[in-house]
């Protein structure tokens, strides 16, 4: 083995899952804030942050620029399954209450599996082809149509919060407006009563004090930004994710390929086991545990709408692209499959007896069962 190669390719793996993340966030943050900006509805608001699975999508993208698509499949494959039996399986477990999941948990629970068991089918029958991917686009079409319609109509119930950053640290959320300003008063020792304002100055309080900024108020730093540029600004910054998201996932797709390689693994393997892993949990383990301390069902939505956006979305492309690879649809075996469909089964029964604690040790337990198996039993 080159020692050397092998460093540099793992320092290239671990930067690019540090870019990944963090043009991940650049790009959903600013892209949820110029929708708000420009009146975007909030059923799309609620895609776009909720289910959608942007780093999973760059890596794909990546690995068919790259002639990989059977590493950007697997990722898809082990990153449904990393999302069930691991990161939502660890929220169960940390879980401080018996959950109680209401219909929308539902809904998305069995639209995934729906969208599971036509994986299934399709993948046993041998259609993983460019008629395949033409469905799974238009069933994509289809699904985000009726996510926005059933909001709209008020079937469905906007999921929130709308950020990553304030599922993982709601510290960080900007304050209200009335905190501000009552903080405000506080420091210039005024007293509001009904029918008459008292001061109370002292020999240190100053003649003037100057209110605070907007940007304070608001919490948001582009306010000190004239109106007419802070669209280009915010555009700006999405253009900033979408370059780190880019060269992130040309970082992970070639980095292991090359690591598959020096480690006797195909890149199926690979993809499932250990990619997936690294761009899957790091991200979702955190936002599980906060998301499971008070906005449970979100968990359930975005674990369910990240499985379907991968295996719509994604999946479609890639087989789109592959132009009907037959070495492409046998990449993947029947065992993995059969897992992915298995998940979403799970995931289905558990809306309806309720999570508990035992439940996510098993998944767990299971989760770290299939890793073995695969670069064991099922290396190639």
């Amino acid at each position: 083995m080159d020692w050397d190669n092998f460093v540099l390719n793992c320092c290239a793996f671990i930067a690019g899952l540090f870019l990944l993340q963090h043009g991940a966030n650049i790009f959903i943050d600013h892209s949820v804030i110029l929708a708000k900006r420009v009146g975007a509805p909030d059923s799309l608001i609620s895609l776009l942050t909720v289910g959608a699975e942007w780093e999973e999508l760059a890596i794909v993208i990546a690995s068919i620029v790259q002639h990989q698509p059977s590493l950007g499949l697997a990722n898809i494959v082990g990153s449904c399954i990393a999302n069930v039996l691991g990161a939502f399986a660890f929220g169960l477990l940390v879980q401080d209450f018996l959950p109680r999941f209401d219909s929308n948990s539902r809904i998305y629970a069995g639209a995934l599996l729906v969208v599971s068991s036509i994986f299934l089918y399709l993948s046993l029958t041998g259609h993983l082809d460019l008629t395949g991917g033409i469905f799974f686009l238009v069933s994509f079409s289809v699904y985000i149509v009726a996510i926005c319609g059933a909001i709209y109509d008020r079937i469905l119930a906007t999921p929130t919060p709308e950020t990553r950053r304030s599922l993982v640290m709601p510290e960080l959320e900007p304050p209200r407006s009335e905190d501000v300003l009552e903080e405000f008063h506080r420091e210039l020792h005024i007293s509001i009563y009904p029918s008459v304002m008292q001061c109370h100055p002292d020999e240190t309080t100053p003649l003037v004090k100057q209110p605070p900024s907007p940007s304070i108020i608001s919490g948001d730093p582009s306010d000190d930004i004239p109106p007419r540029r802070r669209v280009f600004y915010h555009a700006f910054k999405i253009i900033v994710g979408l370059s780190a998201l880019s060269i992130a996932a040309y970082l992970l797709a070639h980095g292991s390929g090359a690591l598959a390689t020096a480690l006797n693994l195909s890149p199926t393997t690979f993809g499932i086991t250990i990619m997936s892993f690294f761009t899957t949990l790091p991200e979702k383990i955190p936002i599980a545990v906060a998301t499971w301390r008070g906005h449970h069902r979100v968990m359930v939505t975005s674990t369910a709408g990240a499985n379907i956006f991968l295996l719509t979305l994604c999946v479609g492309l890639i087989l789109v692209t592959g132009n009907g690879n037959e070495e492409l649809a046998k990449s993947i075996t029947t065992f993995e499959v059969w897992t992915v469909w298995c998940c979403a089964l799970v995931l289905m029964l558990i809306m309806f007896v309720r999570g508990r604690k035992w439940m996510g040790g098993i998944m767990l337990g299971f989760y770290l069962a299939f890793l073995a198996a695969e670069c064991t039993v099922n290396k190639k």
